[in-house]
């Protein structure tokens, strides 16, 4: 198993795999590669071609569909293929997001905030134990954005994430997307969030850039990281070097050597 190093990865897309391949065995400057995994869960010729990209990168497993926030039983065919997917590809960390995906059977396309309360504590504890437990391993947990707030959250988010850290034994993958867009439509203060926060759990860290959709910065991966949002992290530079970065792209992406230079771009960024 290849460990993702400090620096800056790039998400692979379906549409991307074979641009990466023709690299040869050069991984360039590209620290590692996240890769959904929900997109891998049918087998095909797809997979032969991660086997040859995890022999030049590290790569890391980014779920959408554990439900850790939700109420449904835990979906163990899900949890089965995910386990297969990393015995085979071993992956250096796998990661889902700390919300809501499903209910009653329903699966939903968005990522649902949970309320921040004390029996919402509990349930999500026991399930990131569950998960762990089945996949037998630790799993890393996203804050997500969201654009409402719940009337029964009684936690504020820090330390309700904090606390399942603390319980659980997970570790955090940052958002720091996820956190300008809170900030810009709600009012939570990012610096403050990052202040406090215990760095020592952080294992991966995401960056993206959302899109204005009726007055409301939405988180759509749809763009270049705002120069708001970098001026704002200058202070916690010297914390996200130390960690592996990824940049995600997934609306209206850019042609691949465009991307390559918006990778090189975020690089000197972080770097200068």
């Amino acid at each position: 198993m290849l460990g993702a190093a400090p620096g800056i990865g790039l998400n692979l897309r379906l549409e991307t795999i074979d641009h990466f391949l023709d690299w040869g065995e050069e991984p360039r400057n590209i620290s590692a590669l996240q890769v959904i995994a929900d997109n891998w869960l049918s087998m095909g010729p797809q997979h032969e071609k991660l086997e040859q990209i995890r022999k030049i990168w590290p790569i890391s497993f980014h779920c959408v569909g554990m439900n850790l926030g939700g109420t449904d039983p835990l979906n163990l065919d899900y949890f089965k293929s995910i386990k297969e997917l990393s015995q085979r590809f071993e992956p250096s960390k796998i990661s889902d997001h700390l919300c809501m995906q499903a209910h009653q059977g329903i699966h939903f396309h968005d990522l649902l905030p949970i309320p921040f309360s004390k029996k919402s504590l509990a349930n999500v504890c026991s399930r990131i134990q569950k998960a762990q437990d089945i996949l037998e391993q630790q799993i890393l947990i996203e804050n997500i954005s969201y654009y409402f707030d719940w009337n029964k959250s009684e936690i504020p988010e820090l330390d309700f994430i904090s606390e399942v850290l603390k319980k659980t034994g997970c570790g955090l993958l940052l958002d720091l997307q996820n956190l300008w867009v809170n900030q810009i439509n709600l009012d939570h203060g990012m610096a403050d969030f990052l202040n406090k926060i215990s760095w020592d759990k952080v294992q991966e860290v995401h960056i993206a850039g959302g899109e204005v959709q009726d007055s409301v910065l939405v988180d759509t991966h749809g763009s270049f990281p705002s120069k708001d949002l970098l001026g704002a992290l200058k202070p916690w530079k010297n914390r996200l070097q130390q960690l592996p970065f990824f940049y995600e792209r997934d609306k209206n992406p850019p042609v691949f050597e465009s991307f390559l230079v918006e990778h090189q771009q975020l690089s000197e960024w972080l770097w200068q």
